[in-house]
């Protein structure tokens, strides 16, 4: 532009003067004076060369313009003036284009400014590692890891605590040593409420929730003022004065050192009436004290909650413990800044019998809570072991139950094929002896029928077991055997409702009495008397089971039991089937038995027998053509 040229081309001018009048020169640089370019001269020279603009403070140097930059710094000048002439115009045109529109453009700005804070509050969150908590309207505040905000901020390496306050326990009395914490604790959760009021995100472990007060008010500090004549004791009235007076249902009150700086017991009194009142209002109070007054009222009234700071190894740890009683600790902390020995120990004698009596009494109260709180741990872990063994157990005996029907199912099968095996061969040979009628052949036929029923009954021999009724009367000492642990179980104890105790191979174990059972003799059974097929079926008897004449229906719905069964009948062309369905819940095994006298291929049907089977299956008798 014209106006760069013309400046450029000044600076040009100064370069040469400096050459031109280096020995009238105080130093060789020029600078500007009321908007004009000038050479710091020596005083000799400040009127040869052109205007004096100023001068130092030593009078020793002239800051003049020289003559030959005078009409270019005047056309600089001109061009400036006509810039800012300009500039005014088209800002005044500007101004008149959108004077129509300022209420939109005020909307607008007020909406970029709210845009703004949020972005500032969401920055902060963002700062502190924040969450947005859970809100509220019943005056609860349910926090855990909170961290002051403000000390965060700053860099420090802040101690996280838990906070809960609510309905039930309206009240937090934080207790402990000077120099603990137990300040901050307070502003912590004052900062929060008004960071959640503010929208901004609040430094505290996820699920955080702080309901809405409508009303925060706080007794914090030094209340002394020289200029009104009110003493330290005298502010704090006056500010707990206000606060009882505008204090709602819907307040968070926070009093640092309530009752402090008067006699401790009148302090301690009224502090206590004063609390009382405020929960009686129903607002939330959090209180930080010293006086064993107030710390005793846990004991006694159940919206009051004890917190302590704690105090190890002769320094405050900054973490708060929630259900216990802090000790002041003034002397240990006075010896810990190695306040004189001979003092500390003097004013330890001067401690009153009673408020070492007091002091001790809240000490064992603490001892026996957390001795409680420990047994309670304990019951707790030994209910989970035991609960445990409880399932285990049950896993156990429902495995053996499992086991135990799959090994009777594998003998029931494996008893019915070899029938099926010794009814082929019966048939043989007595087809054979059809053919072939002698003496010899029919000794050899019973002989080799005498020699097959002893296998039988060696192989179906099962001990009989006697199941003890009501009538049967069990003593302790007696031996029983159980369904599950089998023989040599021993009555060692009778339980109420009919239950036992038994001791099984060095265990103890709880049974009803239906799961006992009691050794019977072993009778032979009789012997068998040979029938042919068409006598069994006169007489309704069934034939061996076995594999061909066997249905299993187990784990199927019923409908679609109904279509196999269906099937199966219509593959045999007479005699007996079974249908294996089960026990289970009882539903597949009545649905079927509803059916089966509506079936065109039934002839008549019955439970199975024990030696069938039992319950589990159902015999069918085919009808014939």
């Amino acid at each position: 532009s014209q106006h760069g040229i013309l400046k450029a081309s000044i600076q040009k001018k100064l370069q040469e003067s400096l050459e031109s009048y280096a020995p009238m020169l105080q130093e060789k640089y020029y600078t500007e004076r009321n908007g004009r370019y000038v050479l710091p001269m020596k005083a000799t020279y400040k009127r040869s060369v052109g205007l004096v603009h100023g001068r130092s403070q030593s009078g020793e140097t002239f800051y003049v313009e020289p003559l030959v930059l005078v009409p270019m710094a005047n056309k600089l000048k001109e061009l400036e003036v006509a810039w800012a002439q300009e500039r005014r115009r088209i800002f005044r045109e500007l101004t008149l284009l959108v004077r129509t529109h300022i209420d939109f453009f005020r909307s607008s700005m007020n909406v970029v400014a709210d845009l703004d804070v949020c972005h500032a509050r969401m920055t902060v969150g963002e700062k502190l590692n924040g969450v947005t908590p859970l809100i509220g309207e019943q005056g609860c505040i349910y926090a855990q890891d909170v961290m002051h905000p403000v000390l965060m901020l700053g860099g420090v390496d802040v101690v996280p605590n838990h906070f809960s306050i609510d309905g039930q326990s309206a009240a937090l009395i934080i207790s402990g040593p000077n120099a603990g914490g137990k300040t901050i604790a307070l502003k912590t959760l004052g900062l929060l409420v008004w960071m959640m009021r503010a929208g901004i995100p609040v430094p505290a472990r996820e699920g955080v929730r702080i309901d809405f007060f409508s009303l925060v008010a706080a007794d914090i500090g030094d209340a002394q003022q020289v200029t009104t004549g009110l003493s330290t004791f005298s502010g704090h009235l006056v500010r707990l004065k206000e606060i009882v007076e505008i204090a709602n249902p819907n307040s968070l009150v926070l009093l640092d050192e309530i009752g402090m700086g008067t006699d401790p017991a009148q302090g301690s009194a009224l502090a206590q009436v004063v609390m009382e009142h405020l929960l009686d209002r129903g607002a939330r109070l959090v209180v930080t004290t010293h006086f064993s007054r107030l710390k005793a009222l846990s004991k006694v009234d159940s919206r009051y909650t004890m917190m302590a700071a704690d105090f190890y190894d002769g320094s405050p740890t900054y973490q708060l413990s929630i259900g216990e009683v802090g000790q002041s600790h003034a002397l240990a902390l006075a010896q810990t800044l190695r306040f004189p020995s001979h003092l500390i120990e003097q004013a330890r004698r001067l401690l009153t019998q009673g408020e070492r009596d007091l002091g001790d009494l809240l000490l064992e109260l603490e001892e026996l809570r957390s001795t409680a709180a420990q047994r309670e741990e304990d019951l707790r872990l030994e209910l989970i072991r035991l609960e445990h063994e409880r399932r285990e157990l049950a896993e156990y005996r429902k495995e053996q139950e499992r086991r135990k029907e799959e090994i009777e199912e594998e003998v029931r099968v494996a008893f019915g094929n070899t029938l099926y095996q010794r009814e082929l061969h019966i048939k043989q040979m007595i087809s054979e002896l059809k053919k072939k009628p002698s003496l010899k052949s029919a000794s050899n036929t019973v002989a080799a029928l005498r020699n097959m029923r002893k296998e039988l009954q060696e192989e179906g021999r099962v001990e009989q077991i006697e199941t003890l009724s009501e009538k049967i009367e069990i003593r302790v000492g007696d031996r029983v055997t159980h369904k599950l642990m089998g023989d040599g179980c021993e009555v060692i104890r009778l339980l109420r409702g009919g239950r036992y105790q038994l001791r099984v191979r060095g265990m103890l174990l709880e049974c009803s009495r239906e799961e006992l059972s009691r050794h019977a003799p072993y009778k032979a059974p009789k012997q068998p008397v040979l029938k042919t097929e068409t006598s069994m079926a006169k007489k309704g008897k069934a034939d061996p089971r076995g594999d061909w004449n066997t249905c299993d229906l187990r784990g199927k719905r019923v409908e679609e039991s109904k279509r196999i069964a269906e099937k199966f009948f219509d593959d045999q062309e007479s005699g007996t089937v079974y249908l294996l369905h089960g026990h289970g819940t009882g539903i597949l095994k009545t649905s079927l038995r509803k059916w089966l006298p509506s079936s065109p291929y039934v002839d008549r049907f019955r439970a199975g027998r024990p030696e069938e089977g039992g319950d589990a299956f159902t015999v069918v008798q085919i009808k014939t053509d």
